[in-house]
């Protein structure tokens, strides 16, 4: 901005360069362990492999360019994130499993009932009964 208030357009004048070629230069390095240091103080008990996917995905490269790519590095990666993979998803069937099937449960009780007839139409739902006392009634009275 001027004395006047007005808007100033200055021009910057570009460093010229007579490099060849471009050095490896390992600017993220910093970057990365900085990611790595805030997962571990985030993290009750951290994990190697989590914290090395949570490093490559939010700073991908080491440097502006990089000069080898370690293959076994990257297939152990990858068998490592299909393991942690597959046992998520297993983890996850295990916990959502029973609560599916009570859901289901619920509604196939509410489904064997016609609503549009007068008498079948529930009057009372106890939800902290156990199923065997709405499997056979003549226990109910001990629920």
């Amino acid at each position: 901005m001027g004395d006047d208030g007005e808007l100033k357009i200055l021009e910057m004048k570009q460093e010229e360069s007579t490099q060849l070629a471009v050095v490896d230069d390992h600017i993220n390095t910093s970057l990365k362990e900085t990611f790595k240091e805030d997962y571990d103080e985030l993290n009750e008990a951290p994990s190697d492999y989590v914290r090395d996917l949570v490093v490559r995905t939010f700073c991908p490269l080491g440097s502006t360019m990089e000069s080898a790519v370690d293959t076994e590095v990257e297939v152990s990666n990858y068998n490592n994130y299909l393991e942690f993979y597959k046992k998520s998803k297993d983890d996850f069937v295990k916990a959502v499993k029973p609560l599916i099937e009570k859901i289901l449960g619920v509604k196939t009780f509410f489904d064997q009932y016609q609503v549009k007839e007068k008498g079948m139409q529930p009057k009372l739902l106890i939800s902290n009964a156990s199923w065997k006392c709405w499997l056979n009634p003549a226990i109910f009275q001990d629920c």
